[in-house]
């Protein structure tokens, strides 16, 4: 399969620049934002990638039209990070450094854990949602019921191949706000460590494995087009995610749609 010549992300970030620019986005920001900035929630998704040469694929699905944040919209599977995160203990790490550049982004204390509970919540999240588990073979079971298709199976989350490419906080005049961790994984990375078949949840439906350019034509909101854009150019560069290159954060300051960095920590 031809692939077709690389989107970039200034195209994208000019897109929602002219979008933020809007007088009925001004009028609509206006209407629904709150008397005080809302702290984002820490949470994290996954791009979940099946590559076979030149063909490369994505799960994704559709945000029930009943949820309050983004009903509708074309996203990965992801979702908020709960307390029991935080406390389960992987059964591997994530590569060295990764933590630590994760961390660097964090504020206030246990920057660390918080940064590995970035990783079990992506995991988990894509077994509640899709139906599909990432773990390898472990005696310590996981006693939790958000984790009870990993005990059934006697299996325990692995992050060690779970590769950080992007973040997004949403801005702040919105009353519902989220600091998001993308993380990418490929299913020819897993050794004999996938279990189970795509089946929608109450939060995720219609879900199908998509190539990153038809995401881009489908009904996805601006922030998933640009990580869509980010994970096409990262697999132009670093087909088999061997790199660890910086970041890429987006946040929204003073009307300004941004893109920064967080570079690797040495």
């Amino acid at each position: 399969m031809k692939r077709e010549p690389s989107p970039e992300i200034g195209e994208e970030i000019a897109r929602i620049e002219e979008m933020i620019r809007t007088e009925p986005f001004r009028q609509n920001r206006g209407s629904i934002s709150p008397p005080r900035a809302v702290r984002p929630k820490l949470a994290a998704s996954i791009l979940l990638i099946d590559q076979q040469g030149e063909d490369v694929r994505l799960v994704m699905g559709k945000r029930n039209r009943n949820l309050k944040f983004m009903p509708g919209a074309l996203v990965f599977p992801g979702g908020r990070v709960d307390p029991y995160d935080h406390r389960l203990l992987p059964s591997k790490a994530f590569e060295p450094g990764v933590v630590e550049q994760i961390a660097s982004g964090l504020p206030g204390k246990k920057r660390e854990t918080r940064a590995r509970a970035l990783g079990v919540a992506a995991i988990r999240e894509l077994a509640e949602e899709t139906g599909i588990v990432l773990g390898i073979p472990s005696n310590e079971r996981v006693d939790h019921p958000d984790w009870s298709e990993f005990a059934n199976h006697g299996l325990r989350p692995s992050l060690a191949r779970l590769k950080p490419i992007a973040r997004a906080i949403t801005p702040p005049y919105l009353p519902r706000r989220f600091d998001t961790w993308f993380f990418a994984r490929r299913l020819e990375d897993a050794e004999r460590d996938q279990i189970g078949r795509l089946r929608s949840s109450g939060e995720l439906e219609a879900l199908s494995w998509l190539r990153p350019e038809e995401a881009l034509a489908a009904e996805t909101r601006e922030i998933t087009r640009v990580i869509l854009v980010e994970l096409i150019n990262r697999l132009r560069d670093d087909p088999h995610f061997e790199a660890t290159p910086p970041i890429s954060c987006y946040v929204t300051r003073r009307g300004r749609f941004r893109r920064q960095f967080l570079s690797p920590v040495t």
